[in-house]
């Protein structure tokens, strides 16, 4: 594989030097151990020379001094970090019986390189997200008994919010989660439920259920980071480099009883092909050059003469918490969240004709086998095929709200009510028909789809209670609840 250089020159001669700074330090600790050791030896030399002599003193009271020995008394003693309370998972709080995995905001500071914040379970056991690029819009969460081609079978909240869609069950914009509307800068920690577990939760969680919970502040803070990226990729007759940068931001603080929060990410990400064109191989006769020879999945003789899926997406993600101390034990929380994204996807012709000039359009023989590269959509067709180099254009706007009022006595009664509202302000896809050379050669080429989802939403409702009598005929607990969905998908297309 070739190597792409990166976006930056390396100097050996201000690497050697880095090295050496670094080292000296580490050279002076080791002499000063050695020191310190050297004198160790001399002065457990001149003890051993003066317990010789007094060995034999010490042995005629030794009995006496063992009768005499009494332990001093030792005291243990600290303090409690109140200022950050623990924070009660619904498996604590409700007892759920079943298996969990979790990670916390300071394990993902050690050990999770967290872009997006679908990679804050990345690690977990059995759980896999299809992330193809960093800011990718489809991506499904797979769990051990589910695929990513079932993604209604798994459920993703945050803080309650539900951002799971069941507009749709498959990989696309449709059924995957709205990940995006969460900034990782904001995560506390990530629960997972490996379901099923329908009892507490709608029948979606038959995979498991997912609950990210978000940070609220206990004094002012503030905050920025700034991540960057580079991946090279070279394949079939494509290669090039693929860059992402991301920035953001936060701010927070507590006063008396009321708290709020506001995070804001932006990020900018190239991807790499997603998808290739490609055509059984019949023979060696082709009128056209460019096209890559190897073997499918299927390990079928294919000729790869195209790369789709060059996505470049923008993304601006922003949110607003605010919180209320109703009481000591009782909470009132609201979650505003808006997210925006503007995307393309590219594509790229590996044909070429006699004289150099890229291919797009027309009926091409590539090994054998005639290639409509133009489809058969036209305006008086406009459900025809498309063509096989078609670009996208995507605009997505997302709000997303949240309520909930919650108890969290510990005593014999807890309850929590929760509510959320996500919808699509604007959600348009547009996709050429033809390839763009054709826009210019004809009419035919004049064509586009456009898939509107603008106005499709979805909302949730939740009242849970858990009642714990106390030591009534053995200690018990009872849980319970009311869970209700609604799902609108108004699709014009």
């Amino acid at each position: 594989m070739n190597q792409i250089k990166p976006p930056f020159p390396l100097n050996p001669r201000s690497a050697m030097i880095c090295l050496l700074m670094l080292a000296a330090p580490l050279a002076m600790a080791d002499t000063e151990t050695t020191s310190a050791s050297s004198a160790d030896k001399a002065e457990t030399s001149k003890k051993v020379d003066s317990t010789a002599s007094t060995k034999a003193k010490a042995t005629t009271s030794t009995a006496k001094a063992d009768a005499d020995l009494v332990l001093p008394t030792v005291n243990v003693s600290g303090e409690v970090d109140t200022t950050k309370p623990k924070i009660r998972t619904e498996q604590d709080k409700f007892k759920l019986p079943n298996t969990t995995a979790s990670v916390t905001a300071k394990d993902m500071d050690a050990n999770v390189n967290m872009t997006t914040v679908e990679d804050s379970v990345k690690y977990l056991p059995s759980l896999m997200v299809r992330q193809r690029y960093i800011g990718d819009t489809n991506e499904p969460l797979a769990t051990r008994t589910t695929t990513v081609s079932q993604s209604a079978r798994t459920m993703i909240y945050a803080d309650g919010v539900l951002l799971s869609t069941y507009l749709n069950n498959n990989n696309s914009n449709t059924g995957s989660p709205r990940w995006n509307t969460v900034s990782p800068s904001e995560l506390e920690r990530a629960d997972f439920l490996y379901g099923p577990f329908s009892a507490a939760y709608a029948g979606n969680s038959m995979g498991g259920v997912l609950n990210l919970t978000t940070k609220m502040p206990t004094k002012f803070e503030f905050g920025a980071d700034t991540q960057g990226s580079f991946s090279n990729y070279d394949i079939y007759n494509d290669k090039g480099t693929a860059y992402s940068q991301k920035y953001s931001t936060f701010v927070g603080n507590k006063y008396k009883d009321l708290s709020f929060r506001f995070d804001y990410s932006h990020l900018l990400s190239d991807g790499q092909p997603i998808t290739f064109n490609t055509a059984v191989v019949k023979n060696s006769t082709s009128n056209v050059n460019g096209a890559l020879i190897t073997g499918n999945p299927a390990q079928v003789p294919v000729s790869v003469y195209g790369a789709g899926g060059i996505n470049r997406t923008e993304q601006d993600n922003f949110k607003w918490k605010l919180a209320y101390d109703i009481t000591p034990t009782i909470r009132a929380a609201y979650t505003l969240g808006l997210w925006d994204n503007s995307a393309t996807s590219g594509v790229q012709s590996f044909l070429t004709s006699a004289n150099g000039t890229p291919v797009t359009t027309g009926t091409q023989t590539i090994n054998g086998n005639a290639v409509n590269l133009t489809g058969s959509a036209t305006p008086s067709n406009l459900y025809g095929s498309t063509a096989a180099f078609v670009p996208l254009i995507q605009d997505q706007t997302t709000w997303s709200h949240g309520m909930s009022v919650k108890s969290d006595t510990k005593g014999k009664f807890d309850w929590e009510l929760n509510g959320s509202l996500v919808e699509l302000g604007t959600d348009t896809s547009r996709i050429a028909t033809q390839s763009p050379d054709a826009n210019s050669a004809s009419a035919a080429g004049q064509t586009g789809r456009t898939t509107v989802l603008t106005g499709s939403n979805w909302n949730t409702a939740d009242a849970k209670g858990i009642w714990r009598p106390g030591n009534f005929y053995g200690i018990h607990e009872v849980s319970f609840g009311f869970h209700n969905d609604s799902y609108q998908n108004a699709v014009i297309s």
